[in-house]
């Protein structure tokens, strides 16, 4: 979801559809050049220490971006390094993340654990949207009391 919250965001600062577009190929490009060598860092530092580090990483970032925005309107170019480092994080998280089924999972049932980590990714990216976009049971001028 934190795609969709930085399209809004550049958005509602008064980026037009270009700006967005170099925001969004900057979180693309990255990604994709960090991905083909993303499993070296996971092999010498070991897969853990990888994907802990990367997230803390990417955890800074969208706390730097989420700060930026409370503040004011960062300007584009804040959005697009934002956007790449954050990308760069996402390209060597993820074939650390995937190297890490094959440690957990025993041989015989490697393609079994695949097929369920792909059919769990896809009900989460169809389900959270969803679930997000359901009204709540209490409009924002009615106070919370606890039942």
């Amino acid at each position: 979801m934190s795609r969709i919250a930085l399209i809004f965001a550049v958005l509602e600062t008064g980026g037009s559809a270009s700006e967005l577009g170099y925001v969004v190929a900057a979180s693309v490009v990255p990604q994709v050049l960090f991905m083909i060598g993303g499993g070296v860092p996971a092999d010498r530092l070991g897969r853990g220490p990888a994907m802990l580090l990367t997230d803390a990483s990417r955890f800074a970032v969208q706390g730097t971006l989420a700060a930026s925005l409370f503040l004011g309107r960062p300007p584009l170019w804040e959005f697009v390094l934002l956007s790449a480092l954050l990308s760069v994080g996402e390209g060597l998280f993820n074939p650390a993340l995937g190297g890490l089924r094959a440690d957990i999972a025993p041989r015989a049932l490697l393609a079994d654990a695949n097929a369920l980590i792909g059919v769990a990714q896809s009900a989460a990216a169809v389900l959270s949207p969803a679930v997000a976009g359901t009204p709540s049971r209490c409009s924002p001028s009615e106070p919370v009391t606890p039942a």
